[in-house]
């Protein structure tokens, strides 16, 4: 079965999320409300761990999933 999803829908669903940014001097934490749909982020492995991010000198960003 395909399933058709309208932009509107993606951005809503897996964009427009309400965040909070912390940033130490060295790295950024990214503190995202977990959502009913936010499974699929969770189980994508370029995420799932701190990253460095080349577009801010390198710092290291982690995401952290908060109920």
């Amino acid at each position: 079965m395909k399933e058709h999803v309208l932009a509107p829908t993606i951005f809503k669903k897996f964009i427009d999320m309400p965040e909070k940014i912390v940033y130490d001097g060295k790295n950024f934490q990214i503190k995202i409300r977990k959502r009913s749909h936010t499974p699929i982020l969770i189980g994508i492995k370029e995420i799932a761990k701190p990253f460095s991010a080349p577009w801010l000198d390198n710092k290291t960003v982690e995401i952290v999933w908060t109920p």
